[in-house]
């Protein structure tokens, strides 16, 4: 387990050989140990810049090195990288691209980006219309910024978060969805809230809790409006 010196065994033979595919293959090799065993992202990423100054268009390993870019605390290189990745879509559209999307989301709302981060879970939403990760984090950044907003601002996120909401019913929700049905009815009363439509938040908080009775924030919810 001399994790450390393995991975210097193994890089160093990525140096000395001529094979450029052998190349990436053991620098990645190198970069998984630090990361995973050693938890030195930024070793890992330094590894991983090599193999993609070898491999400029692979995909797989720009997500690498963005993960490894995020982990070390380097959120504005990772969001180049990520930027690279959408390029190499050239406009085209795809699920895949979704993802991206949503990555490229939450390095901005590490660096507390918050509109930045909303264009691109649109960007999300668009590429796969359907994905409960993508509404969700949509609906939760919505309401967020309508309860900092006013006037036009605040109705357009307030009006976005129902939208998201809404359609996250329309999705089949299980054990192993990010969200539950309980919880969506609890996100939509708190849209309702910002709506000033005390009368239908109850509505929705009851509904929260005939879906799931131990739902404990819905509780204190209603028995605040109730009063």
């Amino acid at each position: 387990e001399a994790w450390e010196q393995l991975a210097q065994l193994i890089a160093a033979d990525a140096e000395r050989t001529d094979d450029d595919a052998e190349k990436v293959v053991l620098f990645r090799q190198a970069a998984e140990i630090h990361a995973n065993e050693r938890e030195d992202h930024g070793t890992a990423a330094e590894l991983l810049e090599h193999a993609l100054e070898l491999q400029p268009d692979d995909r797989d390993l720009m997500l690498s090195l963005c993960d490894e870019f995020t982990a070390s605390g380097r959120s504005k290189e990772a969001l180049e990288v990520l930027e690279r990745v959408v390029e190499s879509y050239g406009g085209r559209r795809s699920k895949d691209l979704g993802d991206i999307h949503m990555r490229i989301a939450a390095a901005h709302l590490a660096d507390g980006e918050e509109e930045e981060a909303l264009a691109d879970l649109e960007s999300a939403r668009k590429m796969d219309p359907g994905s409960i990760k993508v509404l969700h984090q949509l609906g939760q950044l919505s309401i967020r910024l309508a309860e900092k907003a006013e006037g036009d601002a605040r109705a357009a996120h307030t009006k976005r978060a129902a939208n998201s909401f809404r359609s996250l019913l329309l999705q089949k929700l299980d054990d192993s969805s990010p969200i539950s049905k309980a919880q969506v009815f609890l996100y939509l009363a708190q849209v309702n809230l910002l709506e000033d439509d005390k009368k239908k938040a109850i509505q929705m908080l009851e509904r929260a809790l005939a879906n799931d009775k131990g739902l404990d924030e819905a509780k204190a919810m209603l028995d605040e409006l109730k009063g």
